[in-house]
């Protein structure tokens, strides 16, 4: 069996066309008028400035930054004595 009869066209004579060409086209203007929409519409958003974590950042007035609360001293009656100071005794 050769290529041209399993084939019912000669892939010589095959050519995109005009129809082909068109609709490219076509696609590419309705790609632009949709991408100058979507740059029309995300221009007219209008978004509140959002809060910074920071203190002072974001506001135009710095603020002092409270250090953070100290940890109580461990008690000692509620640790085991080590080894090292059973023998220094």
């Amino acid at each position: 069996m050769t290529p041209d009869v399993v084939l019912a066209y000669n892939p010589a004579d095959v050519k995109p066309g005009w129809v082909a060409f068109w609709i490219v086209v076509a696609l590419c203007v309705a790609t632009f008028f949709l991408w100058r929409s979507m740059n029309t519409q995300l221009g007219k958003i209008r978004m509140p400035p959002r809060p910074s974590s920071r203190p002072g950042i974001g506001t135009g007035t710095r603020q002092p930054v409270a250090p953070p609360p100290a940890e109580p001293p461990p008690d000692d009656a509620d640790v085991p004595p080590r080894d090292d100071d059973a023998m220094s005794r």
